[in-house]
């Protein structure tokens, strides 16, 4: 008798890829499946929104507070003050920005 090695097939496509990472690593169990659709939701409840205000409705660019009224974050202070965050109350004219 005599036996022929087959030809290797490839995985099931379930088992490998991101099916199979969230297969293996998110819904392995139904504990782990009701957890990772629960903290999916809470992060959908929290970022979403989170994202909107950081970013979104966030007003850039002005010289004061009253430049803020999207009502966002106000980021006018950190594009003004952006060398003073970098490098503190170092001299200016020490540092290699010039101004």
């Amino acid at each position: 008798m005599k036996y022929e090695a087959q030809p290797a097939l490839p995985p099931p496509a379930s088992t490998v890829g991101i099916v199979g990472w969230m297969r293996k690593n998110l819904f392995n169990g139904p504990w782990n499946s009701i957890a990772t659709l629960v903290i999916g939701y809470i992060l959908w409840l929290t970022l979403i929104p989170a994202l909107q205000w950081a970013l979104i409705d966030a007003d850039w660019w002005g010289d004061s507070r009253e430049a803020c009224t999207n009502g966002g974050a106000c980021w006018v202070f950190v594009t003004n003050r952006l060398d003073q965050f970098l490098y503190g109350f170092y001299p200016l004219e020490e540092t290699c920005v010039s101004t």
